[in-house]
């Protein structure tokens, strides 16, 4: 090796350092030493002085170095000629064969040593990665366990608040409807066509059923259910936050972007579709049976009507029991009904909360298990080809005990015909 130094500072305590440092890692190699630049030293005394006080420090620490000095003053031709002359006499007294064999024997030997190494290296690493798997696994299955509660969690308290409002929708058309019933005796007069009055008040009645929904319950309702789905939305959004945190997690473990666990957030489209739905246009309900059911007073109260009504003198008489009957007759049963065949459409959207709240996390669980599934393949894998390293080790050593015992005969051969030293 020919090492380069500079005329301005000759064999600094970097260059010093570094030129140990390479005979420690190669003690068998030849180091040299060119002054370079000796042309910034004017005065050709100075220039023997420095050259000598730097052939004393390198001999102190390589004694058998040369040091060449190099300067562009000097006559380019005869300079060449000279550095070429440094540079054999470098060469000189080496036997390149014998350096190289002992090189090739002992690079083998490094050789050998590095691959019985990875051998052994590579079997810890499947035990190491065999290892992290399953870690990975119990992390996997502990998401899915928490993904599992939050979605039960979110079921539970998402239906819940819309119970709340399709309940007290329910409470207040039970309430109203017998009270809008009552208020149609105000229709009845001493004038009214008693004959006709109960299908007059029959009509009245649906009618102001169907208004009071159109006008006042379903705008209410509507109001509600927006605020639902905002409230809802909130539940989701924190949800993904959270899965977004976990993704996060288990990607820093696995160095890659492997885990992505991203909710449907269409599900709330299809809520806000079926909310217009059910709370715009007319009311869809059947006109109910409500003055002309067969029960016994109504029958008295319509045959009398029939009977009496062509009689002025009956007239008032009617009038007042139309208006009692009216005020007083229990239509809790009526109101139920109707509020149910009313109610229908909210409870079968009630039902299906569950499966679109699903829908919402189907991905995540879609994707924590199909990892899942990936690892244990993994591990499979893994403890397959350890259990083939380890059943038959002779496979990747008895190729290698054949190059070393190789190896041992050419040292042999090479120390009983002194050729070559061992190289150490």
């Amino acid at each position: 090796m020919l090492f380069v130094l500079n005329a301005d500072s000759p064999l600094t305590d970097k260059e010093l350092d570094l030129a140990v440092r390479m005979r420690e890692q190669a003690p068998e190699l030849p180091i040299h030493f060119l002054l370079s630049k000796m042309d910034r030293i004017p005065d050709s005394q100075d220039a023997m002085d420095l050259l000598d006080e730097t052939q004393s420090r390198v001999h102190t620490y390589f004694p058998k170095a040369k040091v060449f000095a190099f300067s562009a003053y000097y006559e380019s031709e005869s300079q060449l000629k000279d550095l070429a002359v440094f540079i054999r006499s470098m060469m000189d007294g080496r036997d390149r064969k014998e350096e190289r064999t002992a090189k090739v024997l002992y690079y083998v030997k490094k050789s050998i040593k590095f691959l019985l190494e990875k051998r052994v290296e590579m079997e810890n690493s499947l035990i190491d990665t065999i290892k992290w798997n399953e870690e990975m696994v119990t992390k996997l299955k502990g998401a899915n366990n928490q993904l599992s509660d939050m979605e039960e969690e979110k079921v539970r308290t998402i239906k819940k608040s819309y119970s709340q409002i399709k309940d007290k929708m329910r409470q207040d058309l039970e309430k109203k409807i017998p009270e809008l019933l009552r208020n149609c005796s105000e229709m009845v007069t001493e004038d009214s066509d008693f004959g006709k009055i109960h299908t007059e008040l029959n009509d009245e009645m649906n009618n102001r059923v169907h208004e009071y929904i159109e006008e006042t319950v379903l705008p209410d309702f509507h109001v509600s259910i927006q605020e639902w789905i905002a409230e809802s939305e909130g539940e989701f959004r924190s949800s993904q936050a959270y899965l977004d945190e976990m993704s996060e997690s288990f990607n820093e473990l696995y160095g890659e972007e492997k885990i992505s666990l991203a909710c449907d957030f269409r599900v709330l489209d299809d809520w806000r579709r079926d909310a217009d739905r059910m709370t715009r246009g007319s009311v869809q309900l059947e006109k109910a049976n409500i003055l002309n059911r067969f029960s016994p007073s109504q029958f008295l109260l319509k045959s009398a009507g029939k009977l009496l009504g062509a009689i002025q003198q009956n007239k008032a008489m009617l009038h007042n029991k139309y208006k009692q009957f009216i005020e007083h007759e229990d239509y809790s049963e009526i109101a139920e009904s109707i509020t149910n065949k009313f109610m229908q459409q909210f409870e079968l959207f009630e039902k299906s909360l569950e499966r679109d709240i699903k829908m919402f996390f189907r991905n995540p669980f879609d994707v924590l298990n199909h990892t899942v599934e990936e690892t244990y393949t993994d591990i499979a894998d893994n403890k397959e080809a350890l259990s083939d390293m380890r059943k038959n080790p002779e496979i990747y050593q008895d190729p290698l005990t054949l190059f070393d015992l190789k190896l041992r005969q050419f040292e042999w051969m090479t120390s009983a015909g002194e050729k070559v030293k061992e190289y150490r």
